[in-house]
């Protein structure tokens, strides 16, 4: 059985999934502005923790887990830039969708990689105690960055 951490951020993504299937599907204005904004207060904290624990770990590491690493990395950087030009968008417009949907599938794209690839290599190179103190640290920074959304 998965680590208690990794099953906090799986339980994570599984929230961002569904938040953005509903964008998707979404068809008024308001509720997509609604889903965009429960996106962005669900993602950043997720992405803050993920970057001071997780990431942080992995970019002290050589080789293959350090470039995962500095990967997610970016791509929490690209999603945060897209949700940013989405909250500028008119949520009315077709090109609205079209950019939610580049963003759901760089997304979900990113959260096959960390569930398939990155938390089980990780899983296996640490011992238990050391990811407590990942999930801790991971805690503090997500707690931290709900306070600011």
């Amino acid at each position: 059985m998965a680590h208690e951490f990794f099953e906090h951020l799986k339980e994570d993504h599984e929230e961002l999934k569904s938040i953005g299937e509903q964008l998707l599907k979404a068809s008024g204005s308001s509720q997509r502005e609604d889903l965009l904004s429960q996106l962005q207060e669900t993602f950043e904290p997720h992405a803050a923790g993920e970057e001071a624990s997780l990431y942080k770990w992995m970019s002290s590491q050589q080789g293959e887990m350090r470039e995962m690493s500095l990967k997610a990395t970016q791509e929490h950087q690209s999603a945060r830039n897209m949700i940013k030009e989405l909250m500028k968008a008119d949520t009315g417009s077709e090109t609205f969708k079209a950019k939610a949907s580049v963003l759901i599938d760089s997304k979900n794209h990113h959260i096959q990689e960390e569930e398939n690839k990155v938390f089980p290599k990780v899983e296996q190179m640490l011992e238990s105690s050391k990811i407590d103190d990942l999930y801790e640290q991971y805690q503090e920074a997500e707690e931290e960055a709900e306070s600011k959304v």
